[in-house]
């Protein structure tokens, strides 16, 4: 094995496929003197959404992109700013509007929300948890 180095000036092909492995385009990239390399695709307007997939055409390197439709907001919502501090288990009233973006008020929407307290530990073992080692 050798040991790991930065590759400049290393030219590649990189091709990106859609969720049906179908080839969508390929652009021709070379490392700079850091190892990397930047490029542009234009994902089609029409097909499939779902992952596509970017290869180097040597093998070396994949990654994976979610290609969603994208969706225009019809309406946006805002609340009026939080004026007191309130306590776990206490009910909340909060005031808000929703506006369409031509500009008119939206009326009669009903919205919920629920809000669950949970803690978060940002690494294993700090909750209290012991971790064995697997032993099969």
């Amino acid at each position: 094995m050798s040991d790991p180095s930065v590759q400049t000036a290393y030219k590649t092909t990189l091709t990106l496929t859609d969720a049906n492995s179908q080839k969508v385009a390929d652009v021709q990239v070379t490392t700079n003197e850091y190892g990397s390399f930047n490029g542009k695709f234009v994902l089609p307007q029409t097909g499939l959404n779902g992952v596509y997939y970017l290869r180097t055409s040597d093998g070396t390197g994949n990654a994976n992109v979610r290609m969603e439709e994208y969706k225009r907001p019809k309406f946006f919502v805002d609340f009026e700013k939080v004026k007191d501090a309130y306590k776990v288990n206490e009910d909340v009233k909060i005031t808000g509007y929703a506006k369409a973006y031509a500009g008119n008020n939206i009326d009669g929407a009903k919205v919920k929300y629920r809000v669950v307290r949970e803690a978060r530990f940002p690494y294993p073992g700090c909750s209290g948890e012991v971790i064995f080692p697997d032993q099969n």
